[in-house]
């Protein structure tokens, strides 16, 4: 599954490196941290936020405002419970559990940022993409690995904060992460993503 996703990874930015290097001007590349929080189906399967979050991703301006690009990254959630009990083939289990749940994803993304005369230009984005995700739970000896490739929406909003006559600075924002019909014991799994990092190519 992993080879497909770094063969995507690929093509995406074949697609930005394709540009001519006269529009390379105004094409953004950004490098970000992601704190993440589940929400949903999701919570009750991990309750605990993560700071393992990293995204790359590149962004052509337009004249008009209009924002065209993709973003791959990752995500890691893990929890750790005190002893608990289920069943199991009839039998009962006492152990601590272990919950890690692994997601990847790479999206197009169309918007808009809102051109001003001031470093700090506020944006809105919706990625639209794949998300491989590995769901891991353990409890005792027992062990149960859970695999998903599903499609998944995401919407963005945040601020560009240029620093002057640099050609680098700051991103700032907040995206909603919602992957669709993930598995037969979830619907709809979703997690916020705050992220800050940085941007090259003002």
């Amino acid at each position: 599954m992993k080879k497909y996703f770094l063969i995507s990874i690929i093509a995406l930015c074949a697609v930005f490196f394709a540009n001519p290097v006269s529009a390379q001007m105004d094409t953004h590349w950004e490098v970000q941290w992601n704190i993440s929080v589940p929400t949903g189906e999701f919570e009750d399967f991990i309750n605990e936020s993560s700071v393992r979050g990293i995204e790359f991703g590149g962004t052509y301006h337009f004249e008009t405002g209009v924002t065209l690009g993709g973003a791959f990254g990752y995500a890691a959630f893990f929890k750790k419970t005190g002893r608990m009990t289920i069943d199991y083939q009839n039998n009962t289990v006492t152990a601590v559990h272990f919950r890690d749940m692994f997601s990847y994803f790479i999206m197009a993304q169309g918007g808009y940022a809102y051109q001003t005369d001031f470093p700090v230009s506020p944006y809105a984005r919706l990625g639209i993409g794949a998300y491989y995700t590995e769901m891991l739970t353990q409890v005792g000896l027992l062990y149960w690995r859970d695999e998903n490739w599903n499609f998944g929406l995401r919407p963005e909003v945040g601020a560009l904060i240029e620093i002057p006559n640099s050609g680098v600075g700051f991103v700032v924002n907040a995206k909603y992460n919602t992957l669709f019909n993930y598995s037969d014991n979830y619907d709809n799994l979703s997690y916020w993503a705050f992220g800050v990092g940085f941007i090259f190519g003002f």
